[in-house]
């Protein structure tokens, strides 16, 4: 099953060893895997989507940044309704989104969609997400720990269909963002503001390495 299938993508790096292997926590429940693969505007099915507050952040900080006119100018028709009426619909397509990430990473390099994604979870999703992981952190041993273990829940205001896995290490831990279809590997570089925030609340981590393929994300934490 698909869900055995994350379960393994998440760990197959971590060996045998239990001490190093820690605990790989599938951080959505079956409903939850199993909504991503619902029909999106266009009738397809395994997709996943990007909410209309997500790509309001997204053009926000596009815009905040300069490159708006830019990235308008290379962005297919569909892209491009998307990034101009994000309220138009509660969900879009997240080929949409990959397309204007994909399209700052073509035009400007990985830095610039770091900078975006660094932005938007800043100053626009951070804040949502921020109330809840106060009450985590409360009591938690490990912060880190804490709020990686429930970084689905943390996304869902944003992004639906993108099953997340964490595995816990002796200093760190793995996360991978898996799809349910291929994307484009330069729009890994906006995991990272997902990342600058969670390191932040926590006062501690960094990325020390990352394996990114077309539909897993897989990157290593230090802490």
């Amino acid at each position: 099953r698909a869900c055995r299938w994350a379960r393994a993508e998440c760990c197959r790096s971590t060996g045998g060893n239990s001490a190093d292997r820690g605990v790989c926590q599938r951080l959505s429940s079956t409903h939850q895997f199993e909504s991503s693969y619902t029909r999106d505007a266009m009738g397809d099915t395994k997709t996943w989507r990007a909410s209309a507050t997500y790509v309001g952040a997204l053009a926000h900080s596009i815009q905040k940044l300069g490159h708006a006119e830019l990235v308008r100018s290379r962005m297919d028709a569909a892209s491009l309704e998307m990034f101009d009426a994000p309220n138009r619909q509660a969900w879009w397509p997240g080929r949409c989104v990959a397309s204007v990430l994909n399209t700052l990473h073509e035009a400007r390099g990985p830095a610039l969609v770091r900078d975006v994604s660094i932005d938007l979870s800043r100053e626009q999703m951070g804040p949502l997400g921020r109330p809840l992981a106060s009450v985590v952190l409360l009591f938690a041993k490990s912060p880190p720990v804490a709020l990686f273990s429930r970084l689905q829940t943390f996304l869902s205001s944003g992004i639906h269909g993108v099953e997340v896995c964490f595995a816990q290490k002796h200093d760190g831990g793995s996360v991978a963002f898996i799809f349910p279809e291929p994307v484009p590997t330069s729009i890994a570089e906006a995991w990272h503001g997902v990342f600058d925030v969670a390191f932040s609340l926590a006062r501690a981590g960094r990325v020390v390495g990352q394996d990114i393929g077309s539909t897993v994300h897989r990157f290593e934490l230090q802490w």
